[in-house]
């Protein structure tokens, strides 16, 4: 490994060093926060929670236990074995995380000359990550993520967020008068291809609060993506999406533009989500809040995407719409209070997209009494509509997945785009199982084989479902194994 020189000794005089250096070094705690952040981006199982399986088992069984007792105690004995296998449990997940800020340290204060990036394929964006067989360079990235985020004081909003705030200001706004604002909506045309190296590491530098091996990872990842395109040598510029420092990094760069717009007496509510800005505010003063946001914008090499940008005067004598995160937001005309939210017009197609490929899986089948092909052609379903969450448990990172879940905002049953994924849901299930849930026989028999139909109730639970209160409103379905679960997403995402 290419490291640099005199690692031994670097790593050695940390003891001697001042107290500031050692404070810049991740905690137990740091490294639990960013563990669980990259695991639950990728597994339903902690990979710690492997290491204490058998003692997770009997404290979540004794938790249960405690949960559905009449006087809200369990026994001496029981509470004297789940404090024990807490306590063991607590000491492995320890001894874990020590090893693992141990050899965290190692990576941050010997860090490599050189990092790699992998592109992930993708047919709509340009994604990266960082070497997926070793656990460290990534987590080494997402601890320099909080460095900066804690250096800056960055308090960012999720897409959950900030699709809430805006809604609940809109809601603020309902009453009996006409609505009058102006609703702005900017895209940063090919935000994460033109951030200036330069410029950010300027940024970065310059804060007292950043220590050197922030700005050494920074050199290594623009180091990777010149690698990876010779023409960034030429001009420098550029951020890879996908890996966790990027969102980060993003945040520093248009900092000046969110404290400018924020500011601003005639803004109602700014609401940015990496280069998906919404501005509302007084619909006299739309061309002023343009052409700062154009001005802060090129003074960091940036500019609006024209063909994206939405421009709402309040109140309106038409309908009037826009989308953002994924939703669709809808106005009532004349009086241009907010109508109801559905899902966007993208959204829509990703899931009529899969919806074809569900439809292609069913034609293929030929035997509804293979275990297999039945189990997959439910769970295709299923996890294309149907929500579903891994069970409650404090030792389990909680995952939802499903239509259900991604357009939990929608407010109304009226809705066009949503509706229409639905109907065409129904069109598919009742053309590849229609035959069976009307068929007579009892029990259906398959007429491939003459053997009886496999999971013919989960088949006809599954037709129930189908419309918009049992998507939208049933309880969750816990997870299936994560290798099922991998397999059933390349059939729906992957081209």
């Amino acid at each position: 490994m290419d490291t640099h020189p005199y690692c031994k000794l670097y790593k050695k005089s940390l003891k001697k060093k001042s107290n500031t250096m050692r404070d810049a070094l991740p905690s137990i705690q740091d490294v639990r926060r960013i563990f669980f952040k990259q695991q639950r981006k990728k597994n339903l199982i902690p990979e710690h929670a492997n290491l204490t399986n058998e003692y997770n088992q009997e404290i979540y069984r004794l938790r249960r236990k405690l949960s559905t007792s009449s006087n809200g105690q369990l026994s001496e004995a029981d509470q004297k074995t789940l404090d024990k296998f807490i306590e063991l449990k607590t000491e492995v997940e320890n001894k874990h995380f020590e090893d693992l800020r141990e050899k965290l340290i190692d990576h941050i204060v010997c860090q490599p000359r050189k990092l790699r990036l992998a592109r992930i394929k993708n047919p709509e964006r340009k994604l990266y990550s960082i070497n997926k067989r070793r656990i460290i360079p990534t987590l080494h990235d997402r601890y320099v993520s909080m460095v900066i985020s804690r250096a800056f004081r960055l308090k960012t909003l999720g897409r959950d967020q900030a699709i809430r705030v805006l809604i609940d200001s809109l809601n603020i706004a309902k009453g009996g008068k006409a609505a009058y604002r102006a609703i702005l909506k900017f895209d940063i045309e090919s935000f994460f291809d033109n951030v200036r190296h330069d410029e950010i590491k300027r940024k970065i530098t310059s804060h007292p609060g950043v220590p050197r091996f922030v700005v050494e990872h920074l050199d290594s990842i623009f180091s990777a993506l010149s690698r990876m395109d010779p023409q960034l040598q030429i001009d420098p510029r550029g951020i890879p999406q996908g890996v966790p420092s990027s969102s980060v990094i993003s945040e520093v760069y248009l900092e000046n533009l969110d404290i400018r717009l924020r500011q601003h007496p005639s803004v109602i509510l700014y609401l940015r989500y990496v280069d998906d800005i919404i501005v509302i505010c007084d619909e006299s003063d739309t061309t002023n809040i343009s052409n700062l946001v154009e001005k802060e914008l090129a003074n960091v090499g940036l500019k609006v995407n024209s063909s994206k940008e939405v421009k709402i005067v309040h109140p309106a004598t038409v309908e009037t719409s826009f989308e953002y995160l994924g939703y669709k937001v809808i106005f009532e005309n004349e009086s241009s209070q907010l109508k109801y939210i559905d899902i966007s017009e993208a959204k829509k197609d990703r899931y009529l997209k899969a919806l074809d490929k569900v439809s292609k899986y069913a034609i293929t089948m030929t035997c509804w009494a293979d275990e297999q092909s039945v189990d997959t052609f439910l769970w295709l379903f299923e996890y294309l509509l149907l929500t579903h969450a891994t069970e409650e448990s404090v030792d389990v990172p909680r995952i939802v997945t499903g239509l259900g879940y991604n357009a939990r905002f929608v407010t109304s049953k009226n809705t066009g785009n949503l509706n229409e994924v639905i109907r065409e849901s129904k069109k598919i299930l009742w053309k590849s199982v229609g035959k069976i849930i009307n068929s007579k026989l009892n029990p259906q028999i398959c007429n491939c084989c003459n053997r009886n139909i496999y999971r013919v109730k989960d088949i006809s639970n599954l037709v129930g479902k189908v419309n918009f209160n049992g998507i939208m409103y049933s309880s969750a379905l816990l997870h299936i194994d994560d290798v099922s679960r991998e397999r059933v997403r390349k059939l729906l995402w992957e081209s």
